[in-house]
């Protein structure tokens, strides 16, 4: 079931038997849903057309693997990408085993810290 926040991708929009060209214009767009009306109908940032769950059909996108867990003096490292959620768990049970720790989202080609456990430890 998909909640405000979400972020769905329109696969096809109901297009009345090929009679409304506006609704086939949204399919494969993106956006984040920002309000579910009275009727269960879906809007967001895709556009002007709101997305019936009954008749239209959309995938959501899942949080998708761009972290990253540094180990600041550990002998073991993650080389795999993760969700968020995934590289903070994985961060609480570094801490927990005594590992400095940075978690990284990757932006644009690059890194970019989003939590640290000793900050001010010079790299």
């Amino acid at each position: 079931m998909a909640k405000v926040g979400d972020k769905i991708r329109i696969v096809r929009m109901d297009d009345n038997n090929g009679q409304d060209w506006q609704a086939r214009a949204y399919n494969g767009k993106e956006g984040t849903i920002t309000l579910i009306d009275s009727m269960g109908q879906l809007h967001g940032t895709w556009g002007g057309l709101a997305v019936n769950p009954e008749c239209d059909e959309f995938t959501i996108i899942k949080d998708e693997p761009k972290y990253s867990v540094f180990y600041r003096y550990g002998d073991e490292a993650n080389d795999e990408m993760l969700t968020k959620d995934e590289a903070m768990k994985l961060a609480k049970e570094c801490e927990e085993n005594g590992y400095d720790v940075i978690v990284a989202e990757l932006v644009d080609d690059e890194f970019v810290t989003i939590y640290q456990t000793n900050p001010s430890v010079e790299d």
